[in-house]
């Protein structure tokens, strides 16, 4: 599969993504904390310390703010980072993010749907967060395990059917028509909540700002799209991926984090 061979078939900037991009610029990301250690220990636990130090590119797609792209080239200075994202205000603010933390990395604007990347280019790609706000999650994670060098390793993290999904698909029009200023506001009074119920299922405590942050997206988010976990391993059939499950993380433990390994076919 070429760079371009499914783009002509699919308009990979539709409304929905570019709103689903916007979203995070307008709600989360326009301060970014560089000191905040848990980004970059979620990927260092998850991709490996190693396969790190080894490396010697990196391609973060749906980069938004860029924090593990800068938290990155800061632990693993000799890494050569690509740091993606459909939004424009998005990659404004990956820019200044970067000029702020001194650190140089390569900022593009693009989609996960068309990658604007040769095959196997990268050793390391983070695909992280964000497959469930593309029209198409299938197509965006082969892209991109197709630019994954290989023996690279792809890290997703994929939204999940775990039966909420419908609860999505019926709430968007009725949250869609809450004014922007007053949606982190609506979600405040059930912050205990999430906090409690998160204690309860042995999940790490999080930050105030951290469980708004995952009950905004979860009402408020223009673009879901969650698919089952015996879906997901299917495409790591397809793309000649290994598969490693590295357990959950977010709201009800909606997404699933996983691991891939490009495998060598030999004809």
């Amino acid at each position: 599969m070429g760079t371009n061979d499914m783009s002509a078939t699919i308009n990979i900037h539709t409304p929905e993504q570019k709103a689903s991009g916007d979203f995070y610029g307008q709600y989360f990301w326009k301060d970014y904390d560089v000191q905040d250690a848990g980004f970059l220990r979620f990927i260092v636990d998850h991709v490996g310390h190693e396969r790190l130090l080894t490396a010697s590119s990196l391609l973060d797609i749906g980069a938004g703010s860029g924090k593990f792209s800068i938290l990155l080239k800061q632990a693993y200075p000799h890494l050569e980072i690509e740091a993606l994202d459909v939004s424009p205000d998005n990659v404004n603010t990956i820019e200044a993010n970067a000029a702020a933390s001194g650190v140089d990395i390569s900022v593009t604007e693009g989609s996960v749907l068309g990658l604007p990347y040769e095959n196997g280019k990268f050793d390391i790609v983070l695909c992280v967060y964000m497959l469930q706000h593309t029209p198409d999650p299938q197509r965006g994670f082969l892209e991109a395990a197709r630019v994954l060098t290989s023996g690279g390793t792809v890290l997703y993290s994929i939204g999940r059917e775990n039966g909420l999904g419908i609860v999505h698909t019926k709430t968007r029009g009725l949250f869609g028509k809450v004014p922007s200023s007053l949606r982190r506001s609506t979600v405040l009074p059930f912050v205990p909540l999430y906090w409690s119920l998160l204690k309860a299922t042995g999940s790490r405590k999080a930050s105030e700002n951290d469980l708004t942050i995952d009950l905004v997206d979860w009402l408020y988010n223009p673009l879901q799209k969650f698919v089952s976990e015996s879906e997901m391993v299917s495409w790591f059939d397809e793309a000649n991926l290994s598969y490693t499950p590295l357990g959950y993380t977010g709201l009800f433990k909606s997404m699933h984090v996983c691991r891939g390994i490009k495998i060598e076919r030999h004809s």
